[in-house]
């Protein structure tokens, strides 16, 4: 059977030669579009005006959304476990945010009196 038709030979020419590239690269670019206007550039003007604070956590948290999709879809997993987050700024530098320790201080006693009577 054929997908166009048999019912009406000049139709069926008509639609065979409608140009479908043209047709589907103007609905990609209108597709485009329409997710530049009403999701980018909104998005992009929220995080424009956040706090360094907020970006920071911005970032730990797409950090994690990234690690959850790629367990839950078997991915490679190449995020993930405690994240460090700092900022840095023009003005303030190298701040810490988060930090995680390498280890536990309280078991560690005599790193930290080896490391300050120095």
């Amino acid at each position: 059977m054929n997908a166009v038709g048999d019912g009406n030979p000049e139709l069926t020419a008509q639609i065979r030669a409608l140009d479908t590239q043209r047709i589907v690269s103007e609905y990609i670019q209108m597709n485009l579009g329409i997710q530049q206007e009403n999701y980018i550039q909104p998005l992009m003007n929220a995080v424009s005006t956040l706090a360094k604070e907020d970006l920071a956590e911005m970032a730990e948290s797409l950090i994690y959304l990234t690690y959850l999709k790629r367990r839950i879809t078997f991915a490679e997993e190449s995020v993930g476990g405690p994240v460090d987050v700092a900022v840095i700024s023009k003005g303030d530098g190298f701040i810490w945010i988060k930090r995680k320790h390498y280890f536990r201080p309280e078991l560690n006693r005599y790193f930290f009196d080896n490391y300050f009577n120095v």
